[in-house]
C-alpha cells in the first residue's frame, strides 16, 4: 500500500512549522552577555534589551532569606539586565507597551533542566544585589533590573532565554 500524498508531506510540513516557530520564538541566534536585542514596542517607543550578567549566589548574599516565604530548594542565580530607549521618551514607556518581560517570559537552561524565572516584585526587587544594582541610570538607559532563578544543586546556567526577545549564552 502506497502512503497518501498527504501522509508523505506531513513530515515536511511539520519540519517547516517547527523551523518557523523556532525562528519566531526568540530562540534563533544566540547572543553574548551584554548584546542588545530589540523589544517589540508600540510607537513612539523603541527599546533594546540586554542580559548583562548571570551570577551564582547564596540565599544570604542575595538577600532572598524569607522573601519567597519558604526555604529555597536550590541555589539562587541572579541575572542582571538593562532596557535602553532607542526612540521615544521615558514618559512613553509602560510595561504594556513592550514585549512581555514578566517572570513567565524568562527561561534558564542548565543543559539538563529548563527553569522559570522567579523574581520578587515591589521594593524587595530593588534589594536583590545583581551586579548592576545601583548603577546610575543615564540616557539611553531606561532601567536596570534583576531576575532570579533557583537552580538545582550542582547545576549551572548555560543560557538565558527571554521569550520573543532572544537567548543569551553564558560562558564559564
Amino acid at each position: 500500500m502506497t502512503p497518501s500524498p498527504r501522509r508523505r508531506c506531513l513530515p515536511a510540513v511539520t519540519a517547516a512549522v517547527g523551523l518557523a516557530l523556532a525562528s519566531c520564538s526568540g530562540g534563533g541566534e544566540r547572543l553574548e552577555l551584554g548584546a542588545a536585542a530589540p523589544l517589540d514596542a508600540e510607537e513612539p517607543l523603541a527599546a533594546d534589551f540586554a542580559v548583562l550578567s548571570v551570577v551564582e549566589s547564596s540565599v544570604e548574599e542575595s538577600g532572598l532569606t524569607g522573601i519567597f516565604g519558604t526555604e529555597l530548594d536550590g541555589v539562587p542565580w541572579l541575572v542582571g539586565y538593562r532596557i535602553d530607549l532607542t526612540e521615544g521618551a521615558r514618559e512613553d514607556f509602560s510595561w504594556d507597551a513592550v514585549s512581555d518581560l514578566s517572570n513567565s517570559a524568562w527561561v534558564a537552561d542548565t543543559g539538563s533542566t529548563e527553569l522559570q524565572g522567579s523574581g520578587p516584585g515591589g521594593t524587595a526587587a530593588a534589594e536583590i544585589p545583581c551586579l548592576e544594582q545601583g548603577t546610575e541610570v543615564v540616557n539611553p538607559v531606561l532601567m536596570y533590573g534583576c531576575q532570579v532563578f533557583v537552580v538545582p544543586e550542582g547545576q549551572s546556567i548555560e543560557s538565558i532565554r527571554v521569550i520573543d526577545v532572544g537567548t543569551w549564552t553564558v560562558e564559564d
